[in-house]
């Protein structure tokens, strides 16, 4: 999927969620075509940069780009499961969000890779401007 074709769809989404349309839920079931495929690889892509950071704390040579890339899939398959869920939970509950575990628990390890991604970005960023500053 293409950068610009997820956006539209992300927009479309909140667009939706926010004005009440509810021109889409017409068949729920639809939705769940991409809500549950955005679950099972956004869990697939946080175990696999999980198994990719413990691999180098333990010394293997894994490029840091490759954790990143994992994080970063991950996270926008966690906002299409986040965003689809709470289109479809508006149809099924009348509500968008409730407080149920599952629901939470997305959400906490959604904001867990974000946070962790901007601090290794932050991090590496230093570490890169220190080994320039004492190169030179």
């Amino acid at each position: 999927m293409s950068v610009p074709a997820l956006a539209s769809f992300v927009i479309s989404m909140v667009l939706c969620l926010a004005t009440g349309v509810t021109a889409l839920l017409l068949f729920p079931g639809k939705l769940l075509h991409w809500h549950v495929p955005a679950a099972i690889f956004t869990y697939l892509f946080f175990i696999l940069c999980v198994v990719m950071n413990v691999c180098r704390a333990l010394g293997k040579q894994i490029p840091l780009r490759r954790t990143f890339l994992a994080c970063d899939t991950g996270i926008i398959f966690a906002a299409i499961t986040i965003i689809t869920g709470m289109i479809w939970g508006r149809t099924a509950w009348g509500t968008a969000w409730i407080w149920e575990p599952r629901l939470t628990g997305m959400l906490l390890m959604t904001l867990i890779f974000v946070s962790w991604r901007m601090s290794a970005t932050v991090i590496a960023r230093h570490v890169v401007a220190e080994r320039v500053a004492t190169a030179s």
